[in-house]
């Protein structure tokens, strides 16, 4: 599955996502246009680091967490 980002994005993305994932992301990326990375990373783990994600930027309730 392949998903642009900024480098601003891909940057904010990996610090927030466990070690493993962030090194997959940087090991399987191409430059795209002027300001844009493509990284490429099976399906599931898109799924585990948008579940990180979720678990950083919202509370148990389902609110914004900060």
């Amino acid at each position: 599955m392949r998903i642009t980002l900024t480098y601003h994005e891909g940057r904010a993305v990996i610090t927030r996502i466990p070690d493993d994932l962030g090194d997959a992301m940087m090991e399987i990326r191409r430059h795209c246009w002027n300001k844009s990375h493509v990284y490429e990373l099976p399906a599931i783990a898109w799924k585990r680091a948008l579940d990180e994600l979720r678990a950083v930027a919202y509370g148990p309730k389902g609110g914004r967490s900060a």
